[in-house]
């Protein structure tokens, strides 16, 4: 079956979760991922906003100097599972701040959230950053 991971963000108690960016959970599903939560973890860290096509503080550079790890469920930290119970998903955050560039909001209407269901849309003009996940 395999590990799954997600991007954790240790200080400020916040997360990202790679199947709202359309990818997959493994290791390998997600790092492979050009638009997807890599994407969205560079702009995270983005210490200079020069040639970032969007420059939002609540988004670029949010996590610059932070203990951010990427976590699999079976790490012995347990991480993993207090992320999803405790921390915040900023996700759609995230993902509305890289669907302002209008290359990456083509990539991400195209593609489906895996959320059991392959009809959800990573973006659309109705999600709303400030709903959570």
């Amino acid at each position: 079956m395999g590990q799954y991971f997600l991007v954790v963000n240790t200080d400020k108690k916040e997360y990202l979760m790679p199947h709202n960016f359309g990818s997959g959970l493994k290791f390998m599903e997600f790092t492979v991922d050009g638009c997807g939560v890599m994407h969205g973890l560079a702009h995270l860290l983005a210490q200079s906003s020069d040639g970032v096509a969007i420059d939002a503080p609540e988004i670029t550079g949010r996590w610059i100097g932070d203990n951010v790890v990427i976590v699999g469920d079976y790490d012995e930290s347990k991480l993993f599972d207090l992320a999803q119970d405790c921390y915040e998903n900023i996700s759609n955050k995230v993902i509305c701040h890289m669907a302002e560039d209008r290359y990456v909001r083509d990539t991400l209407v195209l593609r489906r959230r895996w959320d059991g269901t392959n009809n959800t849309l990573v973006h659309d003009h109705a999600l709303r950053p400030d709903v959570g996940v």
